[in-house]
């Protein structure tokens, strides 16, 4: 096609294969366009709808870069009673919240359940890295279950 997106997934194993996951025609899932967004300035989505309509686009000359990386959280297994959403440390740019208090979850049983995704800064990767690690910490200290089993357990 004239104008297209699409996005490719690629997991690396413990060992250092790369096992080849997917190849999808369209922008990324996920936080991939609010991750693209907050590092480049760049909003895939937009400019994809912007070509196939044959409109001009917005995408910066060059874009600039700020350091930052997208999270998602699965969920565990249990009855999902607290979601923590409003108090978020002050790295995260960008916040999607998708699950449901008061939902029985199973774990994270395919790679597009999250209850959580959030856009995460740093001055640099470094930063980034811990911030992201501090996130999590963040989650699992304020998240709440009913009923809770760790994924795999039967």
């Amino acid at each position: 096609p004239r104008n297209t997106a699409f996005h490719a997934e690629l997991w690396i194993t413990p060992d250092d294969q790369i096992v080849f996951c997917e190849i999808a025609s369209r922008t990324g899932g996920g936080m991939v366009s609010p991750t693209v967004r907050h590092c480049f300035g760049i909003d895939l989505d937009r400019e994809w709808l912007l070509a196939e309509c044959g409109l001009p686009g917005t995408m910066p000359a060059q874009p600039g870069y700020q350091a930052g990386a997208g999270l998602l959280i699965p969920p565990a297994r249990g009855l999902l009673e607290h979601l923590p959403v409003g108090d978020e440390p002050d790295w995260v740019r960008d916040v999607v919240i998708s699950g449901r208090e008061g939902t029985v979850y199973h774990g994270g049983v395919k790679s597009g359940l999250f209850l959580a995704g959030y856009v995460v800064s740093g001055s640099s990767e470094d930063e980034v890295v811990s911030n992201l690690a501090a996130t999590v910490g963040w989650f699992g200290d304020r998240v709440r279950y009913q009923g809770i089993q760790p994924v795999g357990a039967s």
